[in-house]
């Protein structure tokens, strides 16, 4: 009968010590709705979706013309290409 009174006690000092004030818990909410730094970078960022600003070149394009006068290849190399102007 005394273990069990005693062990009641210890359960209810302990039960007791374990309870958050209220200043406590108001505190731990108050903490918790406060956002983390990181969003604070994240409100600030924004992606560029803008294409960049390029010059339109008028570059001059020409063809070569080129004849084949190496062996017949499916895949013939450079040097197997007899081409003119202009280079």
């Amino acid at each position: 009968m005394i273990k069990n009174f005693l062990l009641f006690c210890v359960l209810i000092t302990t039960a007791c010590a374990a309870k958050k004030t209220s200043r406590e818990v108001m505190e731990q909410k108050n903490a918790n709705t406060r956002p983390s730094s990181d969003s604070y970078g994240a409100d600030n960022f924004y992606p560029n979706r803008s294409p960049p600003d390029r010059e339109s070149r008028n570059w001059d394009f020409f063809y070569k013309h080129c004849k084949l006068v190496g062996r017949d290849n499916p895949a013939p190399t450079r040097s197997e290409w007899d081409c003119t102007s202009p280079y």
